[in-house]
């Protein structure tokens, strides 16, 4: 485009080979980054771009399976341990310290009651669970959903139901951490 605003017939030819490259690019179902006119007409790549059907390679699979096997063992750990009556603390039957943040500014920190609370979750006692910390019971309920995605995402191939991962991990950490912080100051106040 010229400085007067008039459109040169080189940058015309140059945007329609844009367009036929990422019309052939789109047909091949490359990803994004390999898209030369989604710069250029986002918008027109945008409305046509498919859900996500790329294969996970077979390191993503195994990760995948390994993250499954993660959480399934983080849920045994729970099972493990007794969970303590006071509501916080089951965490010292690991042999782990007293809760620093609690020591230094005698209020509870935000995961003050977590292990207590996927104690009372791998048990059914949900309630209680919620109960003793929301924010940690919504991560426990999102850890129980995820390990069969995670597996059947793995068979099939790819990630079920999930277009852009990376903006579906920032949305769940902020969703999360946002309640663990509303939870955790509601606590404060009414104790």
């Amino acid at each position: 485009m010229s400085v007067g605003g008039t459109v040169s017939e080189k940058s015309l030819l140059t945007g329609e080979s844009r367009f036929r490259d990422s019309l052939k690019s789109h047909k091949l179902g490359l990803p994004c980054q390999f898209r030369s006119s989604n710069t250029i007409f986002p918008s027109l790549y945008m409305s046509h771009q498919p859900a996500n059907t790329s294969q996970l390679s077979m390191f993503q699979r195994l990760s995948l399976i390994f993250l499954s096997c993660f959480l399934l063992t983080g849920f045994g750990l729970a099972a493990s341990v007794k969970p303590d009556p006071r509501g916080f603390g089951t965490h010292l039957q690991f042999g782990l310290p007293p809760c620093s943040f609690q020591i230094m500014f005698e209020v509870s920190c935000p995961s003050c009651g977590g292990t207590t609370c996927f104690a009372h979750f791998v048990r059914g006692q949900w309630l209680t669970a919620a109960r003793l910390n929301p924010a940690v019971f919504a991560f426990a309920i999102i850890c129980a959903i995820t390990i069969p995605w995670s597996l059947f995402s793995s068979w099939k191939g790819q990630l079920w139901g999930i277009d852009d991962p990376s903006l579906f991990a920032v949305w769940l950490i902020v969703a999360l951490g946002g309640f663990a912080l509303l939870t955790w100051i509601f606590r404060i106040l009414t104790t």
